[in-house]
């Protein structure tokens, strides 16, 4: 089976996960992809360096990072359609996660209620 994720190595060693359908929104990955030698969507299994990338640049891309932002953004401006959409977004892929799964997909800690009551 192919695969459907890519690993992108930053100039500063990190690695960044990225599924195939982000990957498809890149065009200059999609484009290293092909250089690569790599056709018919298929995917490298190793990873692919990027030296005139940092981790920075990656942490403002990873699409919860962003999410966020948007969120946040669309509170601001009240924008009840893209308020609902994102609200229906976030619901679809939480729905039926456990807590420590919802944190992990929100990237963010999850806190252990017996540690908050010490």
């Amino acid at each position: 089976m192919a695969s459907q994720t890519v690993t992108l190595v930053s100039s500063d060693g990190q690695e960044f996960e990225f599924k195939r359908t982000y990957i498809a929104k890149m065009n200059a990955i999609t484009t290293t992809i092909e250089e690569l030698g790599y056709e018919n969507g298929a995917l490298p299994a190793e990873p692919i360096p990027l030296p005139q990338a940092d981790s920075e640049l990656f942490d403002r891309q990873t699409p919860r990072a962003k999410l966020a932002e948007v969120i946040n953004a669309a509170y601001v401006l009240n924008m009840p359609d893209l308020i609902e959409t994102l609200n229906k977004y976030m619901a679809k892929n939480l729905e039926g996660r456990t807590a420590e799964e919802m944190s992990k997909w929100l990237e963010i800690p999850l806190l252990n209620a017996a540690t908050d009551e010490e």
